[in-house]
């Protein structure tokens, strides 16, 4: 009895590395999927693993993503089906019986994912969405013990130590992981204690502060009690001023009303009063007029001649006055003219002056308000023109700045160079003395140690450069780059004997070297080969130990490699994914050309360290004693 939830039962590409379009379907249990080598089998796990959230650096198949997009195509799809039945399906209300995950992926390397339900409506296009789904199926896409792709088996197996095989294990049963959140959890435990203990210390003071802040509350809320009695009591003394002022008015207005009853009553006795004085006045003229005329008639005579002397005296008098008042007045005329005529002569005098002493003062101003702006406009030119100095001035600081760093960056480069080239003439000398350095500066040593030490199972072999010649000179470099650090490799037949000449190595200063660990087995390679009209790296070597020879089979393919003089022939071999087993191919200047996803050239990068396919490296001393 197999579990309905949780197994994958179709895999769809499209424009999904060689495939334009592929659909598989699969069964509950064990699949198998065969084919010949190219024909894309490798296509369908990196397919199902980037569909369910794997990198493009885990695949081993591209640096990104949109490398996994077949040659031509813009985007690729691929569409994986997984199975939602029985008791552990996830939220099967909204899914159904499968969950289909869409993953689209465009050229400029970016994507999108779509999770729908088995009806095809689009549930969510969030990635944590799908981390769930996995998590609650147990579909571990980072598990090696789970999805483990051909060429980590290959390393695994071929070069793994028991520590390597450990991490495996871990890994493998989520130990790593717990192992981490173990980590993770005790960082965090320990942070949180550090913050509760800085905290807890800081408690006192926070009690202090919330008393304070609680007695500042009390008062607040007092004050708040006092102000909202004050405005209420505010609002009752506006009323109560507004009462007063309302009985004031209306005694105002009562008294008001009272005085003006009285102003009409005086008015009435008023204009009585007057009539009653009108009467008497006529009256009292009457009278008057009567009396006048009685004493007229009685001193008329007498009264006349009095009343004409006193005018006539009086009346000289007055005249005698009027004659001094002119004589006065006239003597004032006269000193007045005088006095004026005296102003008006100094009042010239001061204006001449004035005039004058003005003049010379205005022209003395005006002589140095020219000289001022004389001065002002020199200052002007001089500033604009230090201004000019000053722009040129930093312009050419400018340019001596990145003369300067231009030269420091030519030296510092020419210094890196002579440095490597010293340190390549001593790595040749050395060589030159003992070709075995060319493989590790304490190589030879190394293998002192090697024949000194005794139990092997079989004493290690290598490095392997030493037991491989090449035939083809021409493809020197590019032979150096692609094997690499596996001509300076050894192999062993047991673990044991690779601990040993680890400890060695390690001794030695040569702990980078790598020790593979490989039953002796002189296999049958041919059936792998490809035409012999074609050379490969196999056919262009010549080995002295046919161990060696299989151990770089295995690590490197060499048989399936092809060696091309030029890039065009190479192209032309390669169309179409090239030749049966043809893996790949490399031309004389170090280009290597694939085609099993669409035509690909990549320039591998220029080879510094010691030749090791060279016996006489005179030739390459001299060349480095010239450049020096």
């Amino acid at each position: 009895k197999y579990s309905e939830s949780g197994t994958i039962s179709r895999v769809e590409m499209c424009n999904f590395m060689c495939h334009t379009y592929l659909q598989i379907d699969l069964g509950p249990k064990i699949n198998f999927v065969i084919g010949h080598n190219g024909s894309g089998k490798s296509a369908i796990m990196t397919a199902l693993t980037v569909a369910l959230g794997a990198k493009a650096s885990s695949t081993n198949r591209g640096k990104n993503l949109s490398a996994l997009i077949r040659e031509g195509a813009n985007a690729a799809l691929i569409t994986v089906h997984i199975t939602n039945k029985g008791p552990d399906a996830y939220r099967h209300e909204i899914y159904g019986d499968t969950i289909i995950i869409e993953r689209k992926i465009l050229k400029d390397g970016s994507g999108q994912y779509k999770i729908k339900n088995s009806s095809g409506k689009t549930i969510s296009l969030k990635r944590e969405e799908l981390t769930t789904i996995c998590d609650h199926m147990s579909i571990q896409v980072d598990n090696p013990l789970i999805v483990l792709s051909q060429d980590n088996a290959r390393e695994f197996l071929n070069s793994s130590s028991p520590k390597d095989k450990y991490k495996l294990f871990m890994r493998g049963t989520q130990l790593t992981a717990l192992h981490d959140d173990y980590d993770e959890i005790g960082e965090k435990l320990t942070t949180t204690d550090t913050i509760i203990d800085r905290k807890r210390r800081a408690i006192p003071d926070l009690r202090k502060k919330a008393d304070e802040t609680k007695l500042r509350y009390d008062e607040a809320l007092e004050r708040d009690k006092l102000e909202d009695q004050l405005e209420v009591l505010s609002n009752e003394l506006a009323w109560v001023q507004v009462i007063m002022k309302e009985k004031e008015v209306a005694l105002s207005q009562k008294n008001r009303d009272a005085a003006e009853r009285q102003v009409i009553q005086a008015k009435e006795k008023l204009v009585a009063v007057k009539s009653k004085v009108d009467h008497f006045n006529e009256e009292l003229e009457e009278a008057k007029r009567q009396s006048d005329e009685y004493q007229a008639s009685i001193s008329l005579n007498v009264e006349g001649k009095r009343q004409e002397n006193r005018l006539k005296v009086e009346a000289e008098i007055r005249r005698q006055d009027v004659q001094s008042d002119i004589n006065k007045i006239n003597s004032l005329v006269k000193s007045t003219k005088t006095r004026v005529a005296q102003l008006e002569n100094t009042i010239q005098v001061e204006t001449a002056k004035q005039e004058a002493s003005s003049q010379a003062i205005n022209d003395e101003r005006l002589e140095k308000l020219n000289t001022l702006q004389r001065t002002k406009e020199q200052k002007e030119q001089a500033s604009r023109q230090y201004k000019n100095e000053l722009g040129d001035i930093e312009v050419k600081l400018s340019e001596l700045t990145a003369e300067r760093n231009s030269f420091a960056n030519k030296f510092d480069q020419k210094e890196r160079q002579r440095k490597s080239v010293r340190d390549k003439m001593d790595s040749l000398r050395q060589q030159k003395s003992n070709t075995l350095r060319a493989f590790g500066r304490f190589m030879p040593e190394v293998l002192h140690d090697i024949n000194e030490e005794r139990g092997w199972t079989r004493k290690p072999v290598g490095p392997f450069g030493r037991f491989v010649t090449l035939k083809n000179p021409e493809y020197t470099e590019t032979m150096e780059l692609v094997l690499g650090k596996v001509l300076n490799s050894f192999v062993v037949e047991t673990y044991d004997d690779r601990r040993r000449l680890t400890r060695i190595l390690e001794r030695r200063n040569m702990s980078d070297t790598i020790v593979l660990v490989s039953r002796y087995d002189l296999f049958d390679y041919s059936r792998g080969e490809p035409d012999p009209k074609y050379l490969t790296m196999l056919r262009a070597l010549e080995f002295k130990d046919e161990w060696v020879k299989r151990q770089l089979i295995v690590a490197r393919d060499i048989e399936k490699c092809l060696l091309i003089k030029e890039r065009i022939d190479a192209q032309h071999i390669m169309e179409g994914g090239g030749p049966e087993n043809v893996k790949q191919c490399y031309t004389s200047r170090a280009q290597k050309i694939t085609g099993h996803q669409g035509l690909k050239v990549d320039s591998l990068n220029r080879y510094n360290g010691p030749p090791r396919f060279k016996q006489d490296i005179e030739p390459e001393i001299r060349q480095v004693v010239f450049i020096f």
